[in-house]
């Protein structure tokens, strides 16, 4: 069996290319009607239609300089992953790594719920939220402050509705009831904080650097051979009719 499916990043690229394209092309569209509505029958001349192109062309270019911030954080995000992905090669052959699932339904306005990685092996099942801040990290009240304030995205929630989603899943999919323990993990793929490797309200909070020692030395109750297996199975089935 292999030992790694999907591609680590992939997901951060089309959301941030479609957040960023997307409007532009409906604005055209929507330029584009309210003009034919406006001159019905009408044959506009070379000139009018220069301008029009113009005023296009003019607002299109706008908008990639306005979006290109927005770009860049989701292609950094991206960057993150690819490097976190990196450091779990460096896993023992015991473990088998999962990038990029993706298991909920999504259409063009609302894109499934991604989760970076998933680890399964000896030590258990880990669900890892990846974060590539360059900013002051900190802890305050068991919640992460990004210089000072607290995030628009909890990670440390969002990590935990990441975890259930993909042990509800999970748990549909070998259908007989088992009651399965998957780890949360959020990993600052940028070694910002300050505490290498914590446990904050239920979710393993590590740097990249300590990726590795967290997930082959987590103290938890090892998971049965057989049951990791049909685990490993289930996602490698998932991967391989994506």
């Amino acid at each position: 069996m292999k030992k790694f499916y999907g591609i680590a990043g992939e997901n951060a690229r089309f959301v941030g290319l479609l957040n960023v394209f997307l409007p532009m092309f409906v604005a055209i569209f929507i330029a584009g009607y309210i003009i034919g509505v406006a001159t019905p029958g009408r044959t506009l001349s070379t000139t009018i239609i220069g301008i029009l192109l113009l005023c296009l062309a003019l607002a299109f270019g706008i908008s990639i300089v306005l979006s290109k911030k927005k770009l860049s954080l989701y292609y950094k995000g991206a960057k993150g992953e690819e490097d976190v992905a990196a450091e779990l090669t460096k896993l023992s052959n015991d473990y088998v790594v999962f990038n990029d699932f993706a298991p909920g339904k999504s259409n063009i306005f609302k894109p499934q719920e991604n989760i970076d990685h998933i680890v399964v092996g000896p030590s258990g099942i880990f669900i890892i939220e990846t974060k590539n801040w360059s900013a002051d990290i900190s802890l305050d009240k068991g919640q992460i402050l990004y210089d000072g304030q607290k995030p628009n995205t909890p990670p440390l929630q969002q990590a935990r509705e990441l975890t259930k989603l993909t042990k509800d899943w999970l748990e549909d999919q070998l259908v007989e009831d088992v009651d399965l323990t998957c780890h949360p993990v959020v990993c600052f793929a940028s070694n910002q904080i300050k505490d290498s490797n914590i446990y904050v309200s239920g979710v393993q909070v590590c740097n990249l650097t300590a990726l590795k020692d967290c997930i082959e030395n987590a103290l938890v109750i090892p998971i049965d051979e057989d049951l990791l297996k049909r685990v490993i199975k289930c996602f490698a089935d998932y991967f391989d009719n994506a």
